[in-house]
């Protein structure tokens, strides 16, 4: 017995499922879980509208410092609780004993919840990037709210389908995710820089312009 299935075992679990993702598969679908590239893009407008260059510049680092706390207190506690239940176990564990099944259930739920929504959000400014692509090929189109949504579903019944296609096929699109969001943001950044028409902004601009026009 692995040393694995045995912290399993002390934990009160018998191991189930098939260890098959490797430490690059796994960094792969953490990474597109962040997913980078679709964050910028959906939000590069909004952000430049609520507070413009330097909330962007400032606010990334800023919120990184805070997530990273986030995510070594999250994996201290993963490493403590490696199980596939993840967040409603741990809660399960750590409250106290009056309270554990209690706060399980709701962690467990809201947890569901969370993944149903933010499926969904990420989909759906897929979307919308998916019409705005289409609109500047074909020149002479907008799309139509009942474009997007249509667009919209049809994303998220191909999602579907690719996760129950099996585990070969899901590391197969893992690794494709990976070298597509490690690459991507470089690309994008190298295209940007070198190809523009030399009408750069100045430093000041970038690090220190605060723009509101959210109308409060």
């Amino acid at each position: 017995m692995s040393d694995d299935a045995n912290r399993l075992e002390n934990l009160g679990y018998k191991q189930e499922l098939t260890r098959s993702l490797t430490r690059l598969t796994n960094y792969g679908m953490t990474l597109s879980v962040v997913s980078i590239t679709s964050g910028v893009t959906s939000l590069f407008a909004y952000g430049m509208m609520t507070g413009g260059p330097m909330v962007m510049v400032w606010g990334w680092i800023l919120v990184s410092l805070f997530t990273i706390c986030v995510g070594l207190s999250m994996a201290e506690i993963c490493s403590a609780y490696p199980t596939a239940g993840g967040l409603y176990f741990w809660t399960a564990n750590l409250a106290p004993q009056q309270y554990r099944s209690m706060v399980s259930w709701f962690t467990g739920w809201f947890n569901l919840m969370g993944q149903f929504a933010g499926v969904t959000s990420v989909d759906f400014g897929l979307a919308m990037l998916v019409g705005s692509v289409i609109s500047i090929g074909i020149g002479n189109w907008t799309p139509q709210p009942w474009h997007i949504v249509l667009i919209h579903l049809g994303l998220i019944v191909s999602h579907g389908i690719c996760n129950s296609l099996g585990r070969r096929v899901l590391l197969w699109i893992t690794y494709i995710s990976t070298w597509w969001q490690s690459l991507a943001p470089v690309i994008v950044a190298i295209t940007v820089l070198f190809g523009g028409k030399g009408e750069n902004h100045t430093a000041k601009f970038v690090f220190s312009t605060f723009v509101n026009r959210t109308g409060w």
